[in-house]
């Protein structure tokens, strides 16, 4: 009888545990906001989230995880650093370790391109060059080499060099008679995130940034000491080929009309204006890449952003060393170059962040005469 009571007894207890577990079952689903759709009010959160701990890190109040980091943007512009050397390997020494050693602002995606020329005579010899850019290291970026099976010359090795296929793409040219200061790219990358990057402010006639800046205009033969008295920058409708940054759109343009009118002369007449007459004329078509990119600007209004730091430096400066073409005076053209940022002064600091609007800046015609605007530059309309 005993043993009858206490089996009755442990029945009716796990009967009750049962019901009373249906009974939650059933309340909680009745109250549950997923099924009645109720919009929880701010006075029903909580007044902190419950703390979620992490078993596979540190707090991550200290950092967030490579899995959770916000993703890195690509930067709004791509560059080809591009040489063109031949058997002036003391002038490729200076420029490449002018190069190398320039700030870069931590980038590691500047693309070096070197292209070696063969030699026209076969007594020139090149195995110092060969040798000195076979172990020459590049940090920066992708390093490549293009060595001619044929003496090309100056002119068919630039214009041959480069062909922009995106839009985002910009190429730096630099002979190996060049040196560059160290802060030119720091002076390139700004004036790229206000004349090139922003779809607000690019103008489809800028050609590209230059890093030099004439004191003796070339193309009139005049003093162009002073071009403008604040630091800021200004614009000339003229090509740079001491250094000077391109960009795509007007290039590949270039490279179109090129190949369109290289049998045909390329100097530079204006019926309408008789005083426009450039010392490039004279120069050797068969020779001058430059005589036709002179010729197009005018054509088509375009220009380019030159520097304009005080005391006539520069961010890269041509040592004029012997070579195929003749070579112009030094006192004229070799200027010294901007300092690092540790020695130079509060001013060039200033100068070296100041970037107006276009529209703002002093312009110049091609033969380096001021213009009103740029809607006065001929060929800009």
């Amino acid at each position: 009888m005993k043993k009858v009571s206490g089996l009755v007894l442990f029945l009716g207890f796990f009967v009750l545990l049962q019901f009373g577990f249906v009974w939650t079952l059933l309340h909680v689903d009745r109250s549950s906001p997923r099924i009645q759709q109720k919009t929880p009010t701010l006075s029903s959160l909580p007044s902190t989230p419950p703390a979620v701990p992490c078993s596979t890190c540190k707090p991550c109040s200290s950092r967030l995880s490579p899995a959770t980091a916000l993703p890195v943007e690509p930067p709004l512009f791509t560059l080809t650093v591009i040489v063109f050397t031949y058997n002036r390997i003391g002038g490729l020494h200076t420029l490449l370790h002018s190069l190398v050693t320039a700030d870069y602002l931590e980038r590691k995606d500047v693309r070096l391109h070197v292209f070696l020329d063969y030699p026209k005579k076969p007594e020139t010899r090149l195995d110092g060059t060969r040798e000195y850019l076979d172990s020459f290291d590049w940090p920066h970026g992708p390093f490549e080499i293009h060595r001619r099976l044929g003496n090309a010359g100056l002119k068919k090795n630039i214009m041959e060099s480069w062909y922009p296929r995106k839009d985002d793409e910009v190429a730096a040219f630099f002979e190996d008679d060049i040196e560059v200061s160290h802060e030119w790219f720091r002076w390139v990358n700004g004036g790229m995130l206000q004349y090139f990057a922003s779809s607000s402010t690019v103008d489809p006639k800028l050609l590209g940034l230059s890093l030099y800046r004439p004191i003796h205009d070339e193309l009139s033969g005049r003093d162009v000491r002073k071009p403008t008295n604040d630091g800021s920058p200004f614009l000339l409708q003229q090509p740079c080929s001491w250094g000077a940054v391109y960009f795509p759109q007007p290039w590949r343009k270039f490279r179109r009309w090129y190949d369109e009118h290289r049998g045909e002369s390329a100097e530079l007449v204006d019926p309408n204006k008789p005083n426009v007459r450039p010392s490039s004329n004279t120069w050797d078509s068969a020779s001058s890449w430059k005589k036709y990119l002179i010729k197009l600007m005018y054509v088509e209004g375009w220009f380019m952003v030159y520097p304009n730091f005080g005391g006539s430096t520069v961010l890269s400066t041509n040592h004029l060393l012997p070579g195929v073409h003749n070579t112009p005076p030094k006192d004229l053209f070799e200027l010294p170059l901007v300092p690092p940022m540790e020695s130079m002064s509060d001013d060039d600091k200033r100068v070296l962040e100041l970037f107006p609007p276009l529209t703002s800046l002093v312009t110049y015609d091609v033969m380096f005469k001021r213009v009103p605007s740029l809607m006065e530059l001929h060929g800009y309309r």
